[in-house]
């Protein structure tokens, strides 16, 4: 069987290399098996199979080279923005237009902004009720190890992969550049703080918060994860006056030194909080994929 291929690079307010997206329009369905094979055999760092479930609804699959993923912010970008530029999504002359992309269990919502009929952005929402179910804990081992720092252990109790998340708050910018994104990350993770993941943040008062994780790495919990995490995040900053609603910037950096920063549009109200992701791409190759099935 023969399948239209696109091969991606995604980004948000800065053009970056280094993270790219596999899409392919996958009509038909394939064996999830069959998926892994062929996202191992890409070799990019993520693939994302696509149906067309109705005139504006589509599922996808989300996978790494190693195994599958519940939900990828840069994932939905790439998608949907191939979805559009192969007429997959019939485009309109201006304004923005809703799709709904099911991602196993949830459902989110995209929104594409359109001008003269070409997509210009595509924005990825996120929406949750504000709740303090989650269990914030300062946690002074967290906080030792590194100076002018205050770690946290976050348990997300309404999230279905049922985790521990950690984060250490950094007062230090030179002390947070000075970290490396994968070994130190993973270093920490693997002691005994009873976390599946940990996130560093270096927050400037303008909005715009700097972050060394292991999120794109592969991990067995990403079920539900993507979603909690963003919010959770976002959640516990403003609580605690670190930022506020408004355009947020997040400054991914990235294990080979490369910094993805996207632009969020948070906003919120005493029931819900809403996250908006603003993202862009091109393409890099655009071909047919075939497949043994």
């Amino acid at each position: 069987m023969a399948y239209n291929m696109y091969i991606v690079e995604v980004f948000g307010e800065e053009k970056f290399t280094g993270k790219t997206v596999a899409v392919i329009l996958n009509d038909g369905y394939l064996p999830e098996d069959i998926m892994q094979k062929v996202s191992r055999e890409l070799k990019i760092d993520r693939t994302v199979f696509v149906n067309k479930d109705d005139t504006d609804e589509f599922s996808l699959k989300f996978f790494s080279t190693k195994s599958e993923i519940d939900n990828c912010i840069i994932g939905n970008v790439a998608a949907f923005y191939s979805l559009t530029k192969s007429g997959y999504v019939r485009p309109i002359e201006s304004g923005t237009k809703k799709i709904i992309s099911r991602c196993g269990k949830g459902r989110e919502r995209i929104y594409i902004e359109y001008d003269n009929y070409e997509a210009m952005t595509v924005e990825l929402e996120l929406t949750t009720v504000v709740s303090d179910s989650n269990k914030y804990e300062d946690n002074e081992a967290l906080s030792s190890i590194y100076d002018n720092s205050k770690g946290i252990v976050i348990q997300l109790e309404d999230c279905d992969c049922n985790c521990s998340m950690g984060m250490i708050l950094f007062g230090d910018k030179e002390i947070f550049d000075s970290i490396e994104p994968n070994d130190d990350i993973e270093n920490i993770i693997n002691k005994d703080f009873n976390i599946s993941m940990l996130h560093l943040l270096y927050v400037e008062p303008n909005n715009v918060i700097h972050e060394k994780s292991n999120l794109f790495n592969d991990s067995d919990i990403n079920k539900g994860f993507t979603r909690h995490y963003i919010n959770t995040m976002l959640y516990y900053l403003r609580k605690n006056d670190l930022i506020n609603y408004g355009d947020i910037v997040l400054k991914l950096h990235l294990e080979n030194g490369e910094i993805l920063s996207l632009k969020f549009q948070y906003s919120g109200d005493s029931e819900t909080e809403t996250v908006r992701i603003v993202g862009n791409a091109h393409t890099l190759v655009d071909g047919v994929l075939r497949i043994n099935d």
